[in-house]
């Protein structure tokens, strides 16, 4: 049971490790709004969720976003059937975006969601962005960050983990499609503990490989597509496979 707990909260983790996005924060008085279907499966597991999250400019450079405003329709293990549903944990998320392409950013995950799936515990990550355009059509974003935990209701505690991301933007010159790729690398830095018990995980690392595309139809509205593979034991380790994501998005830009 254990094991699938933590099978569990590894898929939630996924969409809840990350601001926004790596790149400068939109114009003072400029917002976002996203709407959209996530699909997590491997070969025992597979789950469906819907997505959604709105973020705003409040001053210069600061941008205020609610994320992971999540809906799990179901988790479904082969051999159990559905076990989960329910709302994802939300996160607060600030980022502020200095001159020099530097951004330093703080996500808070409110433990309110469905305790069927989602960790019961709070959670804060804090990190540094980097932006840049490589060359005219070409854009980097990168990250840095550091994520602790607290002690759930089931008297488990997550290890500090560590991210390093990085996505790549292509946008076609001739049409409005902007094709991107993007990389996480996951490092458990300390055991994580249930019921006083460290779990042997430290030092458990991941690698997630993202490729996609977003198309922009008007300056209101735009969509992306994309696959996530996921592979390496912050993931799979003794409590599951390696998996992969699919998820579609729709922005609305205001």
């Amino acid at each position: 049971m254990l094991k699938k707990i933590l099978v569990a909260l590894a898929l939630v983790t996924v969409s809840s490790f990350a601001a926004w996005d790596m790149f400068p924060v939109l114009e003072q008085g400029k917002g976002e709004a996203k709407l959209g279907l996530t699909y997590n499966f491997h070969d025992d597991w597979d789950d469906l969720n819907l997505t959604s999250g709105v973020r705003y400019t409040v001053v210069p450079n600061l941008e205020i976003a609610l994320l992971n405003l999540d809906w799990r329709f179901y988790g479904e293990w082969a051999d159990e059937g559905s076990s989960q549903d329910g709302l994802a944990n939300p996160v607060i998320s600030v980022r502020y975006w200095l001159p020099n392409n530097i951004g330093i950013f703080t996500d808070f995950e409110l433990p309110v969601g469905d305790d069927s799936y989602t960790y019961t515990g709070f959670s804060l990550r804090g990190g540094v962005q980097f932006s840049t355009k490589l060359v005219d059509a070409l854009s980097l974003g990168s990250e840095a960050g550091l994520a602790f935990y607290t002690e759930d209701d089931n008297d488990y505690t997550r290890g500090i983990t560590t991210n390093i991301s990085g996505e790549l933007d292509y946008a076609i010159p001739s049409i409005p499609l902007t094709p991107f790729v993007g990389m996480e690398m996951l490092l458990r830095l300390m055991d994580s503990e249930w019921e006083n018990n460290d779990l042997d995980d430290g030092g458990d690392a991941g690698l997630a490989i993202t490729l996609g595309a977003r198309y922009d139809f008007n300056p209101m509205i735009s969509a992306d597509l994309s696959l996530k593979i996921h592979t390496g034991d912050y993931y799979e380790d003794d409590y599951g496979d390696d998996f992969n994501t699919v998820a579609a998005n729709a922005y609305f830009h205001f």
